[in-house]
Formats: structure tokens, C-alpha cells, sequence
């Protein structure tokens, strides 16, 4: 599927679309040249039926003949049936690939950009497209481009009929064309423009779903079913020129093969009347021309099929070649012992405002690092560097002298253990909230809380009904906010093989029991040579080796905890009213 990119042109692409579907294809063109022949053979019977039966008043000729034309009627749509079924087990393969692929892109994007778009917003574009594209796959597509042996092999038993008639009938060919090219012209605009709409909504409900709480509280009901309505409006405009469009194809089509028709009735008088063919070759001609005129109209309006599918492509070639996270695994030392992170000139500007400024910091294996600041600091905005959620806009991060961007972006992230200020939970088990990657089993999970010291914070879930297999609700919904917290704790500390622990206000929402338990865990725990800690509590901070105080962007101090109680400087402010402010 990744094979498929914009330098390859819109019919390369598709080929390369469908080429994991190839015997389908292959079996569907072997039914279409059946149906091909079948063409072939259908107006010859017709023909004889006309001359050797009817015309004769012979019933038993006529008798055979119609069994012959039965026979072949019920190959035909035998076949169509069949095809019809192909098609559609590759046209939900070829979607299913799609979203699939999609998915994972999106997964694998930068987290700047999925905040700046939209996650709803990104997914509900990209599946309109997907939407599109998958029509390649379906039946009325392939089986246009396949309408070119159904055009053969129906010229071909024409022109056993009578080649003065086929070639009148050929005259339909440079008319549509001109028509579908014009036709073509126009969808192909408005579909960029339905694109484009389509994008705007999705952007636009995202916002409104993450605003929710906002609009209830303002009553904003009517002013955004209006906005609404509005951009809907603007979308279903679009959506009738398509049809409008279609309509006009479909009605051009329909004109221009009855005039045909019907001047085949003025040429074939003229050529009975030369006796160079009979009235039952003129019967059956008419008759079975339209086997031939209608897949003509169809292969031709290819090009028309393709306005919709071609912005679509390069919609998702768009996306599909977005930034995303690195990957690209390089020869690495043991990463699993680090013994140093160093921070070297880095800053960080976000929409043009530089939120971190020639940042310098050093930090050693065995100590235990708290970093406090007013909110709009840098703290988060420093972690997300770390975790290469963001890239610097300056400078580098070196691990043991290693620059973290060179480093398999999976590995690299395995080297923590992170609990955020939202801790995200998912609309499962509290058990598959703690062991996301479901390698543990509950027995396994109460042991190593024992192991490490935090049983204490399973009570809660003991005394749950459902116990490990309560629902934890959409965003953890189910549970208090120190709940949350405590599954979010268990699950960071549980993961294996973690040298970091990182930890961003994890006590927010404890009572006063749950923290004094936490601070002595803290305080106790030498499991990870590196153990990071965001707060706003002053009570952690004297278990602490060293604390970074930041301002503005800016590492204003570091040094340990006695150490800045003892210091006769000033103290930042940020540091007396946020940290050492004891209640």
C-alpha cells in the first residue's frame, strides 16, 4: 500500500492499489471476455431466431433458438453475480487497507500536529477520502474500464451483421467524448472545492465536541446549530452540482443514444430497400446495438469517474507523506543504563512565541530531580521536548553523548516510565488501563504492587464490585480524579525495563493520606536512576536531590532543597508562591 505515492499518476496509482488483488481481477476479466462473447454470440441467435424461426413460422426452429438465448442469458448474469461478489470483497479489502494504513500515519504523526489539526478532524477528512478512493475497487468502476471487451466483442458481431450500421453507430464515440471532457472539467473543481468544505467541518465539529462543557454553560445551542447548519448548507450545495452533474451525463448520454437509434431506422429502410439486409437483420441490429452503444457511453465516462477519485488521491498522498515521528533505527550502545541527559542550548518556539530559551541542564544517574514554575513556564513544554513529543527549535538533547533524535523513536520512549498530569484511561478494564499491552494477568499485577511497595493504592479497586474488571469509563469517566490517579501510578511503575521515571503532578487529586504515602515512596524508591518530578507540592520537594526552578522559559535556578532554604538571594517568586508555600 505505501508503494502508491503522487509521482505515480493517478491510473498507475490505482493499478498499484489493486495489485495485491490480482487473481480477482484476472478471474473478473476472464468473466467479462465470457460476457464479451457472449455479445458476440447474442445477436447472430437473435439474427437466426428473426430469420430461420420466426420469419419462417418454424416452431421448432424458433423453439431451439430461444433455449439457446436463455442458456446464454442465464451465463451471463450467472457471471455478473459472481463478479458482483468479487468486487465487493475487494472494494471492502481495499478500504479496510486503507483505514488501516491511515490509522497507523496518524498514530505515527508528530503530537504538535495532531494538536493543531485535530485528531476527529484529520480522521474525518482523510475517511471521506478513503471513501472515494475505494471506488476503484468496487464493480461499477473495473467494470467500466473492462466495458472495452464488451465493445469488441459487440462491434465485432455487428459487423457480421452489417458494417454500414456499425459504423454509423460508431459516430457516438467523438460526440461523448467531447461531452465527458467538459463534464469532467467542471466535477473536478467542485470536488476540490466538497474536499476543502469537508475539512472545514471536520475541524470545526472537533472543536465544538473538545468545547462541549463551554457551550452548555453559555447556552450556545442555537448560535452553533446555526453555524451548523450553516457549513452543512455549504457542503449539500456541492453535493447537488454533483448531482446535477451526473444527471446531466446521465440525460446527454440518454439524447444522444436515441437519436441514434432512431436514425438507424431511416439508414436501415434505405439499405432493405438496396436488399444489402433483411428486416429481421435490421430488427436484431437495432436490438443488440444498444450492447454496444451503452458500454461505449460507460468506458468513456472513465474520465468523468476519475474527477471524483483523483483529488481524493492526492489528498491522501498529502497525508500519507506528512511529518511523522523518526524511526529510523541506528547502531546504539546499551541504552537500557544511562548514566547522563544533558540539555544543550535548546529552546523551543511555538506559533512564533519561544516558550523555552537556551535551556542548559544536566542530569545524572542516581538523582532525583523536581522541576517547579509557574503554570506558562516551560516545565511541560521541556518534558515534551524530552519525550520528543516536540523536536527543539534549537540545540539538542544528549543521551550518554547520544542525540536523542538519532535514536529509534520506539526505543527511545522505552526508556520511560511516564505518568502525566492527564493520565489518559481507556474505555476498558481498570485491569487493561494498567497493563495496556495486556501482558499481565491480575495475579501478576498484585504481586508486583506488593514488589514495589504500592498495594496500598489497589484497595480501592478491591473494593469495587467488579474489582480489576470494573469499566473505567470513556476518559476514565467511571472513577474520581485521585482514582484515575492511582491507576495511572500503578500502571507507570509497573512498566518494565524503564531507566526514567518521569512523573507530572501525580498527586493533583490524592487525599491527604494517599499523598503522605506516595512522598515516602518517592523518597524510599532507588528502582530508577532517573526519577523526574513535575509539582506544585512543597512537601515532595525535601525528598528531592535537586530541584530546577523555571520562569518564563528560562532555568532561573538549580540546586537542592536545604540549599535554597538556606539561600540569603531573593527567591524567585514563581518558586514562594507555587512551591514552598506550605498550607
Amino acid at each position: 500500500m505505501s508503494a502508491i505515492n503522487k509521482e505515480n499518476g493517478i491510473m498507475k496509482n490505482i493499478i498499484i492499489l489493486l495489485s495485491s488483488h490480482k487473481l480477482s481481477i484476472i478471474f473478473s476479466f476472464a468473466c467479462t471476455f465470457i460476457l464479451a462473447l457472449a455479445s458476440i454470440c447474442a445477436p447472430i441467435l437473435t439474427q437466426n431466431l428473426m430469420d430461420k424461426g420466426v420469419m419462417l413460422l418454424n416452431i421448432k426452429v424458433t423453439t431451439q433458438y430461444v433455449v439457446y438465448i436463455i442458456i446464454l442469458f442465464l451465463i451471463q448474469e450467472g457471471l455478473s453475480f459472481i463478479q458482483g461478489i468479487i468486487h465487493i470483497n475487494m472494494q471492502n479489502k481495499v478500504h479496510l487497507d486503507l483505514e488501516v494504513e491511515s490509522f497507523s500515519k496518524i498514530l505515527r504523526m508528530k503530537v504538535q500536529y495532531l494538536k493543531n489539526e485535530g485528531f476527529a478532524s484529520i480522521f474525518s477528512t482523510i475517511s471521506c477520502d478513503i471513501d472515494t478512493i475505494a471506488q476503484v475497487a468496487n464493480k461499477s468502476f473495473l467494470i467500466l474500464a473492462m466495458q472495452i471487451f464488451k465493445v469488441i466483442g459487440g462491434i465485432i458481431g455487428l459487423m457480421l451483421i452489417s458494417y454500414k450500421l456499425t459504423l454509423f453507430i460508431l459516430i457516438i464515440v467523438p460526440v461523448k467524448y467531447l461531452i465527458i471532457n467538459k463534464l469532467t472539467e467542471i466535477k473536478t473543481n467542485v470536488f476540490n472545492k466538497f474536499l476543502l468544505v469537508t475539512e472545514k467541518i471536520g475541524m470545526w465539529y472537533g472543536d465544538i465536541m473538545n468545547g462541549v462543557e463551554e457551550i452548555k454553560l453559555w447556552n450556545l445551542y442555537q448560535i452553533k446549530k446555526n453555524e451548523y447548519r450553516k457549513l452543512q448548507s455549504e457542503r449539500f450545495k456541492l453535493s447537488n452540482k454533483f448531482q446535477v452533474l451526473d444527471q446531466i451525463s446521465e440525460n446527454s448520454g440518454s439524447l444522444l443514444q436515441n437519436i441514434i437509434f432512431n436514425y438507424l431506422y431511416i439508414l436501415g429502410i434505405a439499405l432493405i430497400i438496396k436488399e444489402e439486409i433483411t428486416i429481421g437483420v435490421l430488427i436484431t441490429f437495432v436490438t443488440y446495438s444498444e450492447f454496444v452503444i451503452t458500454p461505449i457511453s460507460l468506458f468513456m465516462t472513465i474520465k468523468y469517474e476519475i474527477a471524483n477519485i483523483k483529488p481524493a488521491f492526492e489528498n491522501y498522498f498529502k497525508f500519507i507523506s506528512g511529518i511523522e515521528e523518526n524511526q529510523d533505527i541506528k547502531e546504539l550502545k546499551n541504552l537500557q543504563e544511562p548514566k547522563v541527559i544533558r540539555f544543550n542550548e535548546v529552546s523551543l518556539t511555538y506559533d512564533s512565541k519561544k516558550v523555552l530559551s537556551h535551556i542548559n541542564l544536566e542530569l545524572t544517574a542516581g538523582e532525583k530531580v523536581a522541576f517547579v514554575g509557574a503554570n506558562g513556564s516551560g516545565k511541560s513544554s521541556l518534558f515534551n521536548l524530552l519525550l520528543r513529543f516536540y523536536d527543539p527549535t534549537e540545540g539538542a538533547i544528549y543521551i550518554d553523548d547520544l542525540d536523542i533524535q538519532k535514536i529509534d523513536i520506539d526505543k527511545y520512549r522505552d526508556l520511560f516510565a511516564v505518568m502525566s498530569q492527564d493520565s489518559y484511561l481507556f474505555n476498558t478494564t481498570i485491569k487493561n488501563n494498567i497493563s495496556l499491552q495486556n501482558t499481565l494477568s491480575v495475579e501478576e499485577i498484585q504481586k508486583q504492587c506488593i514488589d514495589k511497595k504500592i498495594e496500598s493504592f489497589l484497595k480501592f479497586i478491591e473494593e469495587l464490585p467488579k474489582e480489576f474488571q470494573t469499566d473505567a469509563g470513556i476518559r476514565g469517566s467511571k472513577l474520581s480524579g485521585g482514582e484515575k490517579q492511582k491507576v495511572a501510578l500503578i500502571r507507570t511503575l509497573l512498566k518494565k525495563n524503564s531507566p526514567i521515571l518521569v512523573l507530572d503532578e501525580a498527586t493533583s487529586n490524592y487525599d491527604m493520606e494517599s499523598e503522605q504515602l506516595f512522598n515516602r515512596l518517592v523518597s524510599d524508591y532507588d528502582t530508577y536512576p532517573f526519577v523526574f518530578i513535575i509539582t506544585h507540592r512543597p512537601e515532595i520537594l525535601e525528598h528531592m536531590d535537586k530541584i530546577v526552578v523555571l520562569d518564563q522559559g528560562h532555568i532561573i535556578c538549580v540546586d537542592s532543597y536545604k540549599n535554597l532554604l538556606k539561600s540569603d538571594q531573593i527567591m524567585p517568586e514563581i518558586l514562594q508562591n507555587n512551591c514552598l508555600q506550605r498550607s
